[in-house]
């Protein structure tokens, strides 16, 4: 079963290289993005318990205007309870800083840290 993705990137390009290599590889067929960190959050909230349209999979930025991912991960806390199903959140961002690595493996809800740009390769070693 192809997983749901959902993208959440203030970077259009991004999203669109995203979403080609996520198309060109058959790895979904399914997947939502969005600029900012609040929509995701509102989709989330609006779909709780629509397992079908949940994601089951987040790539997640951390630098984003406004609210940035660390932020996302914070309100994503007193979400996580509503949905109806497990989403596996993996921070996808340009940023090689050890301590955004660090910070983000101390999240219980991020999977891993991937750097950008998304790949075939790393798709093929996520675990749905």
């Amino acid at each position: 079963m192809k997983p749901n993705v959902l993208i959440v990137d203030d970077d259009d390009v991004n999203n669109f290289l995203c979403r080609r290599i996520i198309s060109a590889t058959n790895f979904s067929d399914n997947v939502t993005t969005f600029i900012n960190a609040d929509m995701a959050l509102d989709y989330l909230e609006s779909n709780a318990s629509e397992i079908s349209v949940l994601p089951d999979i987040i790539f997640l930025d951390i630098n984003m205007p406004v609210k940035n991912g660390w932020d996302f991960l914070e309100e994503y806390k007193s979400v996580k309870p509503r949905l109806k199903k497990p989403i596996k959140i993996y921070m996808l961002s340009s940023s090689v800083y050890p301590d955004d690595i660090a910070k983000a493996n101390n999240y219980e809800d991020v999977t891993s840290y991937i750097s950008k740009p998304l790949s075939e390769s790393i798709l093929s070693n996520i675990e749905i």
